[in-house]
């Protein structure tokens, strides 16, 4: 925890200053905070930042509320605080984002032109490639990701030294990684790979019954971090759906499971996936061996008249316990009906 003194200005949508004047400022963890020298003091999770923008010896932070502070006369310790803060910003955003997780495998810093059902940016950013996703932070504009489950296209321009990234109607066009260009390329195409072998040694391990022919259909309809109708699963192969369940599904969790699948608002018509996690994270996920499944109900009894809800979602993945096996949490959706059971 670092603490850095200048002065600040504290601006409207419209770019009129509320409040200005000198002060210190400190960054503690996902934590920001701005003691003016008079006046009241102003504290903030990191993540209440949309954009956060450093300029010419000045920093300019938009929150999500509209507002923006401007931070200057920061001195010798410009640098310092710029790197501290951008660090600082971009786990905090990454922990938003619900990716603190994932396994990082290489950091670029390139200029990414996006386009996304009409909505457009451009501009320099990061693009991180991890273990099943490509995060990317723009300088000036919010973070977001793709699933490398998601990408169904990598195209080189070699003349341009471009690359486009294609995603049903979206498309990112990277650029400016200079030498880095085809280390990215095949980063992203290794770790595009591992996740569909990994994905296959999965589902495999799941259905080993299967046909070719089958086992080609369900990974042409599973897709990593994604929902999937069971019942589509089944029309590959009656086996699926009992196997799952009874591969995935821990005994201390089965009578939730059972009791939430008697509430469904189509019987039998619920939603399975699964993502991959990270190895060290496995005693976390876990719980020390039971899985949880979130839904009505009390602590470790099934209810028996349960608070009626539209939807539940079980976290009942189990982990492979096995070393040599990939890290995987499956899950299931519980569409419920918002009638009681008549039984």
């Amino acid at each position: 925890m670092n603490s850095f003194s200048g002065t600040f200005e504290y601006l409207d949508p419209a770019g009129s200053v509320i409040r200005s004047g000198a002060c210190s400022l400190t960054i503690d963890g996902a934590d920001f905070r701005l003691i003016p020298e008079t006046g009241p003091a102003l504290a903030m999770d990191l993540g209440d930042i949309d954009i956060f923008s450093p300029g010419d010896y000045r920093i300019s932070l938009k929150l999500y509320t509209g507002n923006s502070i401007v931070l200057s006369r920061l001195g010798k310790t410009f640098q310092n605080l710029c790197r501290e803060f951008q660090e600082a910003y971009h786990r905090r955003l990454l922990q938003c984002l619900l990716l603190e997780d994932l396994e990082e495998i290489g950091r670029f810093d390139g200029f990414i032109q996006l386009d996304l059902s009409g909505d457009g940016f451009s501009g320099p950013a990061q693009l991180r490639i991890c273990r099943s996703n490509l995060v990317i932070l723009p300088d000036t504009t919010r973070g977001l990701h793709w699933r490398l489950s998601d990408i169904e296209s990598i195209d080189f321009d070699e003349a341009a030294y471009r690359l486009e990234l294609r995603s049903g109607t979206g498309r990112i066009i990277i650029t400016k990684l200079a030498k880095r260009t085809r280390e990215f390329m095949e980063c992203l195409k290794s770790a595009i790979h591992d996740l569909s072998e990994n994905k296959a040694v999965i589902l495999h391990s799941l259905f080993p019954f299967l046909s070719p022919d089958q086992f080609m259909g369900l990974t042409g309809l599973m897709k990593e971090g994604h929902a999937i109708q069971v019942s589509r699963m089944e029309a590959v192969h009656p086996r699926i759906k009992p196997v799952l369940i009874e591969k995935t599904v821990c005994g201390s969790m089965k009578p939730y499971f059972d009791f939430l699948e008697k509430r469904l608002a189509v019987k039998g018509d619920f939603f399975t996936g699964f993502k991959m996690i990270r190895p060290e994270g496995q005693n976390d996920t876990a719980g020390g061996g039971s899985n949880e499944i979130s839904g009505s109900g009390n602590e470790g009894t099934v209810p028996e008249e349960p608070e009626e809800e539209n939807n539940a979602a079980s976290d009942a993945g189990r982990e492979e316990s096995d070393d040599s096996q990939p890290q995987v949490l499956h899950w299931f959706l519980f569409p419920l009906s918002t009638k009681p059971d008549p039984k």
